[in-house]
């Protein structure tokens, strides 16, 4: 199983920027067009977003990635977080979720999204997974490494 790592290079401003050897997973929900209560939605085609990342980008299909134009590769994964969490999935929804399949609700962790602000970490009791909310608006807007989900 190829471990997913993003690598940043710092920038002579001191900004950090990612690299082509890195691998991006996004947990769905990567963009929208609007909504029909008149939400402001994305004005360009995602995917010229996505082919601009110097990187293997990995979408999750969420619930809003329906008509959005951006290829989700599958509903669900399975990775590591290194010797420490050899059994990781990630998906769109939490562990606890009826949308989430049997091969997702048995690991060390769960990655997740979807449930915007309600939590960053959740203990899914009834299967012993801890959840890890990865969405933007837990995590300041900005991308996470595998050392800060823990």
């Amino acid at each position: 199983m190829q471990r997913a790592k993003v690598y940043f290079e710092k920038q002579d401003d001191g900004t950090e920027v990612i690299v082509d050897r890195d691998t991006i997973i996004h947990v769905g929900d990567l963009a929208s067009f609007g909504t029909d209560r008149g939400g402001k939605g994305l004005s360009c085609n995602p995917s010229h977003i996505i082919s601009a990342i110097p990187a293997t980008f990995i979408n999750i299909r969420g619930n809003h990635d329906i008509n959005n134009r951006v290829k989700s590769v599958c509903e669900s994964m399975r990775t590591n977080l290194g010797r420490r969490f050899p059994n990781v999935s990630v998906s769109h929804y939490p562990s606890y979720d009826p949308h989430v399949g049997v091969n997702v609700k048995n690991g060390d962790i769960h990655i997740c999204g979807h449930v915007h602000k309600k939590w960053k970490h959740c203990l899914d009791l009834d299967r012993q997974i801890l959840n890890i909310n990865v969405g933007v608006d837990v995590w300041n807007y900005k991308i996470i490494t595998e050392e800060e989900l823990i």
